[in-house]
């Protein structure tokens, strides 16, 4: 007759027994066991994946709204700029509108600001040539390390210029 001990032992061999098949299709005893450094489930056999290519990690702040108008102020013709920023850094970010002249490449007017005092609003550019294509280009930066989080671009016309008594 066995003993309390001889039949815990003779449990425990047959349970290892049991097991040894499977351990022994998936490559041996320490294949994604504990001693694999990870894998986990069935072993580690000859199962090889790609690595996942690099992400752009999704930027503190965005552009919410963006949007160009064309008209006159006065005699000049103007680009009017509303705009919206999303903010969250954390940190106050800073921003800078453009406004290249297409006819010579030149940057007519330019303004800048932060989220720490403006969000949102409307530039003028109020001294803007007739008749020509401005790129308008926001751009968004970390103030801490000058980088550009977002930025956003849009080609607008002027009018043309008024006729006396218009």
């Amino acid at each position: 007759m066995l003993t309390l001990k001889q039949g815990a032992l003779a449990a425990s061999v047959a349970a290892m027994l049991a097991l040894a098949p499977t351990a022994l299709a998936s490559g041996g005893v320490n294949a994604g066991g504990v001693n694999s450094g990870g894998g986990g489930g069935g072993g580690g056999g000859t199962t090889t994946t790609s690595p996942s290519p690099p992400t752009t990690p999704p930027s503190c702040a965005t552009i919410a709204s963006f949007s160009n108008s064309t008209g006159y102020y006065s005699v000049w013709a103007a680009i009017w700029t509303p705009f919206s920023i999303s903010d969250s850094c954390g940190y106050p970010v800073s921003w800078t509108m453009t406004y290249t002249n297409g006819s010579t490449g030149a940057v007519d007017f330019v303004r800048t600001g932060s989220t720490a005092y403006q969000t949102s609003g409307t530039i003028d550019e109020d001294w803007a040539a007739f008749s020509v294509s401005y790129t308008v280009t926001l751009t968004v930066t970390d103030p801490n390390t000058g980088n550009e989080l977002t930025s956003r671009s849009a080609l607008v016309v002027t009018k043309a210029g008024k006729t006396p008594g218009a």
